[in-house]
């Protein structure tokens, strides 16, 4: 084969660049310390690497969790230290208040200092963290109790049992409702619809009703039953249903603690039957037994059935299902599709039950940090505080009453205390599991980190060594190509 000229120089610049190329590959590996810079250079090496980064964002994105996590506890245990404080200084009020030789003069003071705690206790329900309140499970907006007076209006729905119910004389027992000055309730024990009497404090009879009776005090927010009404065991439900327009400083936020209900007015269509002889209104959470008016095509539905989402319902022919979780209406086979529906009005309702914010602090691995302030604040707790000062102040409670009063207390302030010392302990449960996650997490974020390491940093003495013979293989080949390329016709004809 003949080699020509052209050929030779092709060659020299071909082995020249490719050399060059080599050298290159070296020092950026000595610049960067990888041995690969793009995924093409190794695409087993990147893939790995792309592995070992993702795994090492997870496990930061994981320890950030557990931080954000620890710091939200570290709040609610700093509230809860000084409620089992609060606590204990009521505790020794109450010991002072039980002391019968005291004057009206000594016991109110000692009802100014509890009100001081119990404003106290208001503060430290509404702790923040980063501009969320803690106790306030997913409403982290919302006030657990209220710190100045409004004019709110709630409708509020209350199921209770015999368990709720206090013995306060022979054949006497009440239930205390949350709050002072609500409208007239309605008490529906076991499906019977009681009736209610309104009294007040200065009634003789107020707290010693007839059989088949229920008196209502609002000025003390207590509904007194005669013995008759009382269930016979916990399983039947007592439902309790009121409205509160206004609330003061250092009132139960309602919607932290009971099931609210909401009036919607419609007075006319809310849609049409679709194909599916199905349509889903606007709202969400219906209340049981609050559709009025309910319409189909202009005929009353023959039966109205509320159930839950999954439900099996026996849907008569001129029967409408309400699916009280989504709102979706399942008409009968009489009803036709394009029927028009309409609506008198209907109530939905809001539950507090269940407000749990959870953090992923590893793989599927999930931990509740919140605490709820109704677990913490107890309605009853809040009452049995307002209580106690409302007897002091009003100058007529007698002293031996008082003396009773005072000792009851101290029991229950035992209890409440209690309850806070078993929610503390479980805060410090979780504080440890997160300090044991968050020490896992550290050594498994070394050992991807090294193996990250071992995946894509270069040899640094290696990379040197085919540097330095690099640079002598391309010095060579810039030697010989500097005698190709010098050689010319004169030198053939030699």
């Amino acid at each position: 084969m003949r080699v020509t000229s052209s050929m030779l120089t092709n060659n020299m610049l071909y082995s020249l660049n490719s050399n060059l190329q080599n050298m290159s590959k070296y020092e950026t590996q000595q610049a960067t310390g990888k041995k690969i810079n793009v995924p093409s250079d190794d695409p087993i090496i990147a893939s790995r690497s792309l592995s070992f980064r993702t795994s090492l964002a997870e496990v930061e994105q994981y320890e950030r969790n557990i931080s954000d996590a620890e710091s939200w506890m570290d709040i609610t245990e700093g509230a809860l230290k000084n409620v089992e404080k609060i606590l204990t200084k009521m505790k020794e009020l109450c010991v002072q208040g039980a002391n019968g030789v005291l004057t009206q003069d000594d016991r109110e003071k000692i009802a100014q200092e509890l009100k001081q705690l119990r404003g106290q206790l208001t503060q430290e329900a509404n702790t923040t963290y980063a501009g969320r309140y803690v106790f306030s499970g997913y409403r982290t907006d919302e006030k657990v109790i209220f710190d100045q007076d409004n004019k709110q209006t709630h409708a509020i729905q209350q199921d209770l049992n015999k368990s709720n119910m206090e013995n306060i004389g022979t054949d006497s027992y009440r239930i205390r409702l949350p709050y002072n000055d609500t409208g007239v309730p309605t008490v529906t024990i076991g499906g019977t619809t009681m009736t209610i009497t309104t009294k007040t404090t200065a009634d003789a009879d107020a707290h010693t009703p007839a059989s088949g009776d229920v008196h209502f005090i609002a000025e003390t927010g207590e509904l007194v039953f005669h013995t008759d009404e009382v269930p016979a065991t916990d399983s039947t439900n007592i439902r309790i249903e009121y409205s509160k327009t206004g609330f003061k400083k250092g009132d139960l936020n309602p919607k932290m603690y009971f099931k609210t209900l909401n009036s919607v007015t419609v007075g006319g269509s809310i849609g049409a039957v679709d194909g599916s002889n199905e349509m889903r209104m606007n709202s969400m959470n219906i209340e049981p037994g609050s559709m009025v008016g309910l319409q189909v095509g202009g005929v009353n539905p023959a039966n109205i059935h509320y159930a839950k989402d999954g439900d099996t319902v026996a849907l008569g022919p001129d029967d409408v299902r309400i699916d009280t979780d989504t709102g979706k209406l399942t008409f009968g086979t009489n009803f036709n599709p394009a029927d028009n529906v309409t609506v008198g009005s209907y109530k939905t309702f809001e539950v507090p039950d269940d407000d749990v914010i959870e953090y992923e602090i590893s793989t599927r691995n999930k931990m509740e940090v919140n605490t709820l302030g109704k677990d913490i604040f107890a309605s009853d707790m809040m009452r049995d505080l307002d209580e106690l000062i409302l007897a002091v102040e009003s100058g007529t409670t007698p002293d031996n009453e008082l003396t009773d009063k005072f000792n009851n207390m101290l029991a229950k302030v035992d209890h409440y205390k209690g309850e806070i010392l078993s929610e503390h302990s479980k805060i410090g449960a979780k504080m440890n599991r997160l300090e044991m996650t968050s020490n896992r997490l550290s050594e498994e974020k070394l050992s991807i980190t090294k193996l990250l390491s071992e995946n894509e940093d270069a040899d640094l003495a290696e990379v040197v060594t085919n540097l330095k013979t690099q640079e002598m293989i391309y010095n060579a080949s810039l030697s010989v190509a500097s005698k190709v390329v010098r050689m010319s016709l004169v030198d053939y004809l030699r």
